[in-house]
């Protein structure tokens, strides 16, 4: 439906802006965003050089041996690939009943203008929130699917992502000997061979690693894995017991903390992924899967970039984090909120980060 920009919005945009600003951070869990997001960076104009953001590897070596030396870094050929910044244009129906909203209790002979306003203000945060957050998901959704695949692809509502980092092939490794709940396979050897070959394609030994849900609960059957598995040395950790029958159980929980840090592998500290994509089932990390990367490395600020929108300035562009407005429909039936944003997140070393199938070949 087509919209009615000369109609004055309900709300300036500085108000709008300044929502955004005052707004916390997401409430729900975010692995990704917490070990990989580091800050925003505006880049004029509407793309970046991934090939410039510091990507690295290590001279060539023969992979999965568990007893080699890391090798000198050497930096990438730059192949100068421009990738361009996701434009992102979230819309929210504002209910006509929001605009006419008058405090509980109170008769509308008298309303009390102020507390109305107030009432009003809080539901358009709220929207405004909702849309920030459906954005950040989809950038969270973006870190995963480079670190599990080393590709991107989605198409959304008006736009879509074609994202091919071109991480080295043998940073996708396979379990030895399958992962059981009864302790069987090598978790021990497996993720030796998986923090050898980050250090040794991507230039830097890990520092972190994740554990799908069912690949976490068969490395801690394994005894050989268990006496490796150290307390954390700062930050909250949780270690766990096998019992009779593969079951796993917790002998200290630390539930309010997000992530959950599980403890230390010859100093690497292991995380749980217990997160869901959009959708609410499907795990952003699968299950018997595990990642090894380091979060200096591999994390790097989200970049954002220019929007075209006559709105914002005379010019037509404008280089803000976000730009939010309500607008009137030409029927002057409906107003919506918008939130417009050109951003994305990109992993400076892509072979920072390798991934391990707890399944054998």
């Amino acid at each position: 439906m087509p919209y009615d920009f000369t109609k004055p919005g309900i709300r300036s945009f500085e108000w709008w802006a300044g929502v955004l600003e005052a707004l916390s951070p997401t409430q729900y869990p975010a692995l990704a965003r917490t070990l990989l997001f580091q800050g925003e960076v505006p880049v004029m104009g509407e793309t970046v050089n991934w090939d410039l953001l510091g990507q690295f590897a290590a001279a060539g070596a023969e992979p999965n041996d568990p007893n080699a030396s890391p090798l000198p870094v050497r930096p990438v050929v730059n192949q100068a690939r421009q990738v361009a910044l996701t434009y992102f244009s979230e819309e929210y129906p504002i209910p006509s009943a929001v605009l006419a909203e008058r405090p509980p209790g109170v008769p509308p002979s008298g309303v009390d203008e102020a507390l109305v306003r107030n009432n009003v203000d809080q539901v358009l945060v709220r929207y405004v929130r909702d849309l920030r957050d459906r954005v950040v998901t989809r950038l969270q959704a973006i870190a995963w699917g480079l670190m599990v695949d080393g590709e991107y692809e989605y198409q959304g509502r008006g736009y879509g992502i074609s994202l091919h980092s071109g991480r080295n092939e043998n940073l996708a490794i396979n379990a030895g000997v399958t992962w059981s709940s009864t302790g069987d396979g090598n978790p021990y050897q497996d993720l030796q061979v998986l923090l050898n070959a980050v250090a040794r394609y991507g230039g830097i030994r890990p520092d972190t690693i994740i554990f799908g849900g069912t690949a976490w609960t068969y490395a801690i059957a394994n005894e050989t894995f268990r006496q490796a598995l150290t307390p954390s040395q700062s930050g909250p950790s949780i270690l766990y017991t096998a019992q009779a029958g593969g079951q796993v159980t917790p002998t200290t929980a630390e539930a309010a903390y997000t992530p959950t840090l599980l403890g230390q592998f010859q100093g690497v500290s292991c995380y749980l992924c217990n997160e869901l994509a959009a959708d609410g089932t499907t795990p952003y990390l699968p299950e018997t899967s595990v990642i090894a990367l380091n979060r200096v490395a591999y994390g790097g600020p989200v970049y954002y970039g220019t929007i075209q929108n006559f709105r914002a300035y005379t010019g037509g562009s404008v280089l803000v984090p976000w730009f939010p407005y309500d607008v009137e429909d030409s029927y002057g039936k409906n107003r919506n909120l918008v939130l417009e944003t050109r951003r994305l997140w990109l992993p400076p070393n892509v072979n920072a980060c390798g991934v391990l199938d707890t399944k054998a070949v």
